[in-house]
């Protein structure tokens, strides 16, 4: 091989090498902690904070993991926590990054909590209103889940959810919207359906909504982050219900009217 290309060929890989070594050791985001937790913060209007180390890739677009996160509201003598999670792992497009927009490719929530509201409380107790029953709870308000997974993207100080998969104890769900960060509310809906397994039914005992299954629910979550509205529609579900029951009825009203034909023929 001709030496010069050798030496090009060299230099390029020393080149790359040295990048490298500089991007993890200059650039190392764990030698930046308090300015990431200060950045972070001011970007979203709360709070934020983590225990661990980041874990953080470049190509083919930026990848990091941040372990044991927490969000709280900003209070002059405490704070209020608005939600945490075990991990989460983040991939973020470069080329938008560049130009000001934060374009999430994918970010994974995994063993986290949502406070101010529990959706599978809200569900419960819709459901129990629509059966003329009664579901009590000892429950906090929040919402436990077990995976998030979701992708969409900050410009202007919004979040748009381009799409959002959510596991919780009782529900798996998809959905969209919006959290405006500036003004701190939300504009969520989501469309569920419980968890059909023999653990959970067992975990809710007789709560748990048999007539639910295999059955869209349509989850709206409206309002203040720290304290939002949550409403699940059951109506078209009810609806049904009632046509059903009719027809049932009038299934039964035509046999009565048959059999007291049957009677009074003299055939």
């Amino acid at each position: 091989m001709n030496k010069t290309i050798t030496y090009i060929i060299s230099g390029v890989i020393f080149f790359l090498l040295a990048l490298v070594i500089t991007i993890n050791v200059l650039l190392n985001p764990n030698n930046y902690k308090e300015e990431i937790i200060s950045y972070v913060s001011k970007s979203i209007n709360y709070d934020f904070s983590y225990e661990g180390n980041i874990d953080l890739s470049y190509l083919p677009n930026i990848y990091f993991s941040i372990p044991n996160i927490k969000v709280s509201s900003k209070k002059e003598f405490n704070q209020d926590l608005i939600a945490k999670a075990q991990q989460i792992k983040m991939s973020v497009l470069f080329k938008p990054l560049i130009e000001g927009v934060i374009d999430v490719k994918n970010v994974q929530a995994i063993e986290g909590e949502i406070f101010g509201f529990n959706i599978d409380n809200t569900l419960l107790n819709t459901y129990a209103i629509a059966k003329r029953t009664q579901y009590v709870t000892r429950i906090k308000n929040s919402t436990k889940f077990m995976h998030l997974n979701a992708t969409g993207n900050i410009i202007n100080e919004v979040l748009t959810i381009n799409k959002v998969n959510i596991e919780t104890n009782l529900l798996a769900a998809t959905g969209t919207g919006t959290i405006d960060l500036k003004n701190k509310t939300s504009s969520l809906k989501f469309i569920a359906k419980i968890k059909n397994d023999e653990v959970t039914i067992s975990k809710y005992g007789k709560a748990y909504p048999f007539d639910l299954i295999d059955k869209e629910l349509p989850i709206n979550i409206q309002g203040s982050l720290e304290s939002p509205s949550v409403s699940v529609d059951l109506s078209n579900i009810i609806k049904q219900e009632i046509e059903e029951i009719t027809d049932k009825a009038i299934e039964k009203i035509k046999e009565e009217l048959q059999e007291r034909i049957k009677i009074k023929l003299p055939f």
